[in-house]
């Protein structure tokens, strides 16, 4: 298995169960976290340097352009990796809450994100 599906597996478990603990931000945060480093392995499957980038902001880019747009994905996975991101920020960054019903609109997000992406690499171990 790829480290980085590995490691959006682990992520992505443990947004499930800050969630159900009611941990809204720790859930968003790791929710996040398993759809960026999903991106990032579908992209490195194109071409490593995709991959490869200083900002969150150019992964989210060029998953958009390469993964949805070029390769004919729903835009709504691009969607809800952007939605993630947003809502992560308010999580790690601000002083505002993340209710229970963005948390769960974003791990629901990120289920549908994880299953297409491991889907389309190949990996749904």
């Amino acid at each position: 298995m790829n480290e980085l599906v590995a490691r959006a597996r682990a992520s992505a478990r443990s947004a499930r169960l800050l969630l159900e603990t009611g941990d809204t931000i720790g859930a968003v945060s790791r929710a996040y976290y398993a759809m960026f480093d999903l991106a990032r392995a579908a992209l490195r499957d194109i071409d490593p340097k995709l991959a490869a980038a200083k900002t969150h902001a150019t992964i989210i880019s060029r998953f958009s352009k390469h993964i949805v747009k070029e390769k004919g994905y729903s835009p709504e996975l691009a969607r809800a990796l952007r939605r993630a991101f947003d809502a992560r920020l308010v999580a790690d960054y601000s002083y505002d809450t993340v209710t229970m019903e963005v948390a769960a609109e974003v791990v629901d997000g990120m289920d549908r994100f994880l299953a297409d992406i491991t889907r389309a690499l190949g990996d749904e171990s």
